[in-house]
């Protein structure tokens, strides 16, 4: 199988890996930009969604005239404060490789781009955990990791699946500890993520109201 779909050529794989998540976070800044009353309504089915509201712990804090719980709780910041440094990390890494290919002239410019793409998506989720914290899962990060965890299992799978199918070498100890260490990364922040409570109670709620099956 030749062409985009051909997932035995480990740029295929790269850019599988890299596009969807990036087309992603660029849409989520592109609706995150002001827009004219006109296309603000042609847009709205779209950025509904992703737009900013106010959670019942957050309106029940300012009617009291009081601080919103996770703005005054460090110990609900923790999650955010993993998601940024991860995806600092993640960001230079990705930056890093993609400078390496860029000087490379085995590799050609669109295949080099394509880290940089990566490296896009980990900054907006850096930029969203520290600007736009909150107690609850953020839904449009939860899209961006869970694309990153299909493109890293696409990419270290590849690797694996040609090895013991297609009886190719291994790509070497750095290459592979890499794609292990960014599966790794996406794996453990989508489990903090997915930790996360749906719903916050306030202290107006009395806890052992709430039933559950």
């Amino acid at each position: 199988m030749n062409g985009v779909l051909d997932l035995s050529n480990p740029w295929v794989r790269a850019a599988w890996a890299a596009l969807p998540p990036g087309i992603l976070a660029f849409a989520l800044i592109f609706l995150s930009v002001p827009l004219s009353m006109k296309t603000h309504g042609m847009l709205a089915s779209l950025k509904s969604p992703f737009e900013q509201f106010l959670t019942l712990a957050e309106a029940e804090a300012f009617d009291v005239n009081d601080t919103p719980a996770f703005l005054g709780n460090p110990a609900s910041r923790w999650p955010h404060l993993v998601f940024a440094s991860v995806g600092i990390g993640q960001m230079l890494a990705w930056l890093a490789y993609g400078s390496y290919a860029l000087l490379s002239p085995d590799i050609s410019l669109a295949a080099a781009s394509l880290p940089f793409l990566v490296a896009t998506v980990w900054l907006y989720s850096v930029v969203r955990a520290v600007f736009n914290p909150s107690l609850t899962p953020p839904y449009d990060i939860f899209a961006c990791y869970l694309l990153l965890l299909i493109g890293a299992v696409l990419q270290l799978g590849g690797v694996l699946y040609d090895h013991a199918v297609g009886a190719a070498p291994w790509p070497g100890v750095v290459v592979l500890a890499m794609l292990a260490a960014n599966f790794g990364c996406v794996v453990f922040v989508l489990g903090v993520l997915l930790g996360m409570p749906v719903g916050v109670p306030s202290e107006r709620v009395n806890i052992e109201e709430i039933v559950s099956i």
